[in-house]
Protein backbone atom coordinates (compact mmCIF):
# COMPACT_ATOMS: atom_id res chain seq x y z
CA UNK A 1 0.00 0.00 0.00
CA UNK A 2 1.49 3.18 -1.25
CA UNK A 3 0.29 6.53 1.27
CA UNK A 4 2.12 9.22 2.87
CA UNK A 5 1.45 13.36 3.41
CA UNK A 6 4.75 14.39 3.44
CA UNK A 7 6.74 11.90 2.58
CA UNK A 8 5.28 8.71 0.30
CA UNK A 9 5.77 4.89 2.05
CA UNK A 10 4.99 1.56 0.81
CA UNK A 11 3.90 -1.20 3.35
CA UNK A 12 4.59 -4.54 2.18
CA UNK A 13 3.52 -7.30 4.53
CA UNK A 14 5.92 -10.30 5.38
CA UNK A 15 3.44 -13.24 6.55
CA UNK A 16 6.12 -15.70 5.68
CA UNK A 17 8.62 -14.29 7.68
CA UNK A 18 8.77 -15.21 11.46
CA UNK A 19 10.66 -12.35 12.61
CA UNK A 20 8.74 -9.32 10.50
CA UNK A 21 5.77 -8.11 10.16
CA UNK A 22 6.17 -5.65 7.64
CA UNK A 23 8.82 -4.05 5.50
CA UNK A 24 8.74 -0.24 5.13
CA UNK A 25 9.88 1.41 2.41
CA UNK A 26 10.12 5.59 2.15
CA UNK A 27 9.98 6.20 -1.50
CA UNK A 28 12.21 9.29 -3.18
CA UNK A 29 10.01 12.24 -4.55
CA UNK A 30 11.25 11.92 -8.30
CA UNK A 31 10.01 8.20 -8.31
CA UNK A 32 6.65 8.90 -6.52
CA UNK A 33 5.26 9.52 -10.29
CA UNK A 34 5.50 5.68 -10.54
CA UNK A 35 2.56 3.68 -11.08
CA UNK A 36 1.70 1.77 -7.40
CA UNK A 37 2.21 -1.82 -8.90
CA UNK A 38 5.68 -0.76 -10.66
CA UNK A 39 7.20 1.29 -7.46
CA UNK A 40 6.04 -2.77 -5.51
CA UNK A 41 7.37 -4.64 -7.96
CA UNK A 42 11.02 -2.59 -7.57
CA UNK A 43 10.46 -3.18 -3.78
CA UNK A 44 9.75 -7.20 -3.91
CA UNK A 45 12.90 -7.38 -6.03
CA UNK A 46 14.72 -5.76 -3.01
CA UNK A 47 13.25 -8.06 -0.59
CA UNK A 48 14.91 -11.18 -3.01
CA UNK A 49 17.74 -9.74 -2.66
CA UNK A 50 18.07 -8.86 0.75
CA UNK A 51 16.77 -12.63 1.63
CA UNK A 52 19.61 -14.14 -0.05
CA UNK A 53 22.35 -11.98 1.57
CA UNK A 54 24.31 -12.79 4.23
CA UNK A 55 26.63 -10.52 6.33
CA UNK A 56 28.62 -14.14 6.88
CA UNK A 57 28.14 -15.18 3.16
CA UNK A 58 29.92 -11.34 2.59
CA UNK A 59 32.44 -12.34 4.99
CA UNK A 60 33.60 -15.16 3.27
CA UNK A 61 33.47 -14.20 0.30
CA UNK A 62 35.72 -11.55 1.00
CA UNK A 63 38.14 -13.80 2.79
CA UNK A 64 38.22 -15.37 -0.64
CA UNK A 65 39.22 -12.72 -2.68
CA UNK A 66 41.70 -11.34 -0.45
CA UNK A 67 43.33 -14.41 -0.71
CA UNK A 68 42.91 -14.99 -4.51
CA UNK A 69 44.30 -11.98 -4.72
CA UNK A 70 47.32 -12.91 -2.42
CA UNK A 71 47.35 -16.01 -4.49
CA UNK A 72 47.52 -14.28 -8.21
CA UNK A 73 50.44 -11.67 -6.60
CA UNK A 74 52.54 -14.39 -6.11
CA UNK A 75 51.92 -15.95 -9.25
CA UNK A 76 52.70 -13.40 -11.09
CA UNK A 77 55.33 -12.29 -9.02
CA UNK A 78 56.70 -16.13 -9.14
CA UNK A 79 56.27 -15.59 -13.32
CA UNK A 80 58.33 -12.10 -13.87
CA UNK A 81 60.93 -13.78 -11.77
CA UNK A 82 61.31 -16.45 -14.24
CA UNK A 83 60.99 -14.46 -17.03
CA UNK A 84 63.88 -12.41 -15.74
CA UNK A 85 66.02 -15.73 -15.15
CA UNK A 86 64.92 -16.86 -18.37
CA UNK A 87 66.01 -13.43 -20.31
CA UNK A 88 69.47 -12.90 -18.09
CA UNK A 89 70.64 -16.05 -19.39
Amino acid sequence: MVRGVSRMVLELPQPENDCFERVVFFIKPEAASRGERALEGEARALLELARGFSPAGAKRARRFFFRLRYVLCAAAGAGLLALAEFLLR
